[in-house]
């Protein structure tokens, strides 16, 4: 898409990659309603079978490629690009000194934001007992942070017996 700067062009290629062999015969709004149908699944059983389906690929389908191209084509970011407005690295005035971890940094927080906002039945539940996972996380280690300095660890091991909290048996 940034070489060719052509949306249009860039979904043909995806459909052509998808398995259309006649170009005359594509249809973009039917290619993108078939994006949209698979991006918009209900049903966690179809959300199960998607990630079965792409589990072992290194690229996901055609069709969500090119969705996710044309909503990409849509943003400021994009235009900011063609504009020339991006992170240069190669010495000349404007070179963007960051250093890489920020960039990892920055890709890590999108991918999380992506999780976050995803409406994939599957994903949602998933962010659910993650939530719940780091809530009593936090109650527990909450919990060890309000003992304070009260740490002492001859007092523990006379109390438990020196030996993880199993009292005085040994076996």
């Amino acid at each position: 898409l940034l070489a060719g700067q052509d949306p249009a062009a860039a979904l043909r290629a995806h459909m052509y990659l998808a398995g259309a062999t006649d170009l005359s015969q594509i249809d973009i709004p039917s290619f993108l309603e078939q994006a949209k149908e698979y991006e918009e699944i209900t049903d966690i059983r179809d959300s199960i079978l998607k990630l079965i389906m792409t589990e072992q690929k290194t690229h996901p389908f055609s069709v969500v490629r090119g969705s996710q191209l044309q909503k990409w084509a849509a943003t400021e970011e994009y235009r900011a690009i063609l504009a020339g407005e991006y992170k240069r690295r190669d010495g000349e005035e404007g070179a963007d000194e960051s250093p890489l971890k920020e960039d990892f940094a920055s890709a890590g927080k999108s991918y999380k934001d992506s999780f976050t906002n995803s409406t994939d039945p599957l994903v949602k539940v998933l962010n659910d007992v993650g939530s719940s996972l780091s809530g009593a996380v936090d109650k527990v280690f909450s919990g060890f942070r309000n003992r304070g300095g009260n740490n002492n660890d001859d007092e523990s091991n006379d109390n438990n017996g020196g030996n993880g909290g199993n009292g005085g048996d040994k076996s």
